[in-house]
């Protein structure tokens, strides 16, 4: 992905960006979604390694080099979370992040 902004540029115009954050048991859950075009379903199984980017291409206004979702996985893991993406033309682009309440000692 090449950040929020350039995700809401993707959007098609007059479609929100939401949020939710909600709280579980020993849970909380974020999610961030939006209805553009989906992310390459080939893509998907890659999305949070180094160097990958959720469109292709490169031009002055985006100049990512693909680390933003490798970076936020690495986080959420040393916080004893998990990140997932759901992307389909009907449903539209989730990212889930699920984190625990309470410190996990890692």
């Amino acid at each position: 992905m090449r950040g929020l902004a350039s995700w809401a540029k993707d959007s098609p115009e007059g479609t929100p960006i939401t949020t939710r954050l909600q709280g579980s048991g020993d849970t909380a859950v974020l999610e961030v979604h939006n209805a553009g075009d989906p992310i390459p379903a080939d893509l998907l199984p890659r999305l949070f390694q180094p160097m990958q980017r959720g469109a292709p291409g490169m031009d002055r206004t985006t100049r990512s080099v693909g680390l933003g979702l490798y970076i936020v996985r690495h986080i959420v893991d040393a916080h004893g979370g998990s990140i997932d993406v759901t992307s389909t033309p009907e449903q539209g682009t989730t990212f889930t992040v699920r984190l625990p309440r309470e410190a996990t000692g890692r």
